[in-house]
């Protein structure tokens, strides 16, 4: 078992975010992706994605696990991209 398994309350929910980053979140995005291009951010994760999958005997072994992986790594993706696209509407009200 994990500890995300074992205490769910405690880690679903924002842990390392300081008080004023939970007040403004779109500050910690345009943070991010001020000091990361998104290329970069993009190569950085499909790059896990392809070790996950390349390993032998990892988690990944079973189709189903592979799918899954593949599913998060597509939402994970949007997810970015909706952030990149807030962070970027944050910066454009600043100026």
């Amino acid at each position: 078992m994990t500890p995300f398994t074992l205490h769910p309350a405690f880690y679903n929910q924002p842990i390392p975010l300081t008080s004023d980053e939970k007040a403004a979140p779109r500050e910690v995005l345009l943070d991010f992706f001020q000091n990361c291009p998104f290329s970069e951010i993009r190569r950085l994760l499909w790059q896990s994605v392809e070790a996950a999958l390349a390993l032998p005997h990892s988690a990944f072994d079973e189709a189903a696990e592979r799918q899954s992986l593949l599913w998060f790594y597509r939402s994970v993706e949007e997810v970015l991209e909706a952030a990149y696209l807030l962070s970027r509407e944050q910066n454009a009200v600043k100026k």
